[in-house]
C-alpha cells in the first residue's frame, strides 16, 4: 500500500520505498545464523544505500555486517561501524 497525495486535483498513489521497510529488523543473512537489525546506513557511489547490521541476539558482543539493499554482504567482521566499509572500498 502506498501513500496517497493530491497533485493538481488528482489523487495518486506513491509506492512506499520497500527497501527501507525490508531492512529494519528481523533480517536474515545467507550464511549467518540468527537475525539482524539496522543500526546505521549511508550512501555509497559504488553500492547505493549500505546498511550496518547488528545481531539481534548477541548485539555488540559479536562483529557487525555491512550489506547493500539486496542483503549482499559487502564487509563482514565489522567493529568500526561504516568506517570499515569506506576503508575497504577506498
Amino acid at each position: 500500500m502506498g501513500k496517497r497525495i493530491k497533485l493538481s486535483g488528482i489523487m495518486r498513489e506513491i509506492p512506499i520505498n520497500q527497501e527501507q521497510e525490508v531492512l529494519k529488523d528481523n533480517i536474515t543473512i545467507k550464511g549467518h545464523q540468527g537475525t539482524w537489525y539496522v543500526i546505521d546506513k549511508a550512501e555509497s557511489k559504488q553500492h547505493g544505500t549500505i546498511y550496518l547490521l547488528e545481531h539481534e541476539q548477541f548485539g555488540d558482543e559479536t562483529a557487525c555486517l555491512i550489506v547493500d539493499s539486496n542483503k549482499k554482504i559487502l564487509v563482514d567482521d565489522v567493529y568500526n561501524g561504516l568506517d570499515d566499509y569506506f576503508d575497504f572500498y577506498k
